[in-house]
C-alpha cells in the first residue's frame, strides 16, 4: 500500500497540477449524443429506486444528505471514430496485435441545474460492488481533467477525434479496495488523492469548488498512469451503472433520497 501511495504521489508530482479552476467498435446503441435531463441528472429520485435503493441504475445516497448530480457517460476510444457501450464509464489502456498502445477515456456529461450559483460543489466517484468492483476495478488512479471549448455541440456525435482537448488535472481519484467507504444505499465511494472531491487524502485544503453555472458541463475521466505491454492487462476499470461514475455533490443542496 506504502508503495502504491508513493508510486501515485511520484506520478502526480510529475504533472503540472494547478489550484483547481473555478467553476469495441460495436455500437448499440448510439450513446454519443448528448440525451439531457431528466434521465441522466439523478437528482430526482426513480420511485423504482425507493423501493430497491442499492440496484444497478439507482445513484449512490451521500451520508452527508447532499444531492448528488450523476452524468451521462460517453466513452471514447483512440483511433476509434465511434461510441461504444451504452452509458458505460471504461478507462484505461489496450493494445492490439502489433503492440500498438492505444487510450480509453470517458466523458462525463452533466446538464448542470439552474440556481445553484453561490454553492460550493465537490467531485464524486461512485461504484457499484456487486458488479463494477470485484471484476472491473483494479487498484489505481485516475484523473478528472478540465476540459476546453467543444468542437461540436454536445447535441453532436462525440468522438476520441472530436472531443475538447485536455486543459488540466481538476482531480485524482483511487480505486484501491482500502480507500473505499459505503454509502448509505451500499454503493462505493472512492476517496480522491487530490483535488476537490470526496475525504481528499491530500492537498486536503482544496476540497471543494465553486459550482458550474447552470447548463451543460462536461469532464474527461482518464488513466492517471499510462500503461504498456503486460502492464495493461487488467489495468482497466469499467462503471457499467447508468447513474454510476464521476459525480458531483452540491453542497447544501438536500437529496431528495
Amino acid at each position: 500500500m506504502r508503495f502504491l501511495i508513493l508510486a501515485l504521489s511520484l506520478a502526480i508530482d510529475a504533472l503540472t497540477v494547478p489550484t483547481p479552476l473555478q467553476s469495441t467498435d460495436f455500437v448499440a446503441p448510439d450513446t454519443s449524443l448528448w440525451e439531457g435531463p431528466p434521465r441522466f441528472t439523478g437528482l430526482t429520485i426513480p420511485e423504482f429506486c425507493r423501493k430497491n435503493p442499492g440496484a444497478l441504475h439507482c445513484p449512490g445516497k451521500l451520508d452527508s444528505g447532499n444531492a448528488l448530480l450523476t452524468a451521462k457517460n460517453i466513452m471514447v476510444t483512440e483511433n476509434k471514430n465511434s461510441a461504444t457501450l451504452p452509458n458505460q464509464l471504461q478507462v484505461g489502456w489496450d493494445s492490439n496485435y502489433a503492440g500498438k498502445t492505444t487510450e480509453e477515456s470517458t466523458i462525463a456529461l452533466f446538464d448542470f441545474p439552474a440556481g445553484m450559483e453561490g454553492k460550493q460543489c465537490r467531485f464524486q466517484f461512485i461504484s457499484d460492488p456487486a458488479i463494477d468492483v470485484v471484476k472491473f476495478m483494479p487498484a489505481g488512479a485516475f484523473n478528472v481533467w478540465k476540459l476546453g471549448q467543444p468542437k461540436v455541440a454536445w447535441d453532436q456525435k462525440i468522438t476520441w477525434d472530436n472531443k475538447p482537448q485536455r486543459e488540466v488535472v481538476l482531480a485524482t481519484f483511487l480505486t484501491d479496495k482500502e480507500l473505499i467507504n459505503d454509502s448509505m444505499n451500499g454503493k462505493w465511494q472512492h476517496k480522491f488523492y487530490y483535488g476537490p472531491g470526496y475525504r481528499t487524502q491530500r492537498y486536503s485544503r482544496v476540497n471543494t469548488f465553486d459550482c458550474p453555472k447552470a447548463g451543460k458541463i462536461a469532464y474527461e475521466v482518464a488513466s492517471g498512469i499510462k500503461m504498456t505491454g503486460e502492464e495493461i492487462e487488467g489495468s482497466k476499470i469499467i462503471v457499467r451503472g447508468e447513474r454510476a461514475g464521476l459525480g458531483i455533490e452540491i453542497i447544501g443542496l438536500k437529496s431528495q433520497w
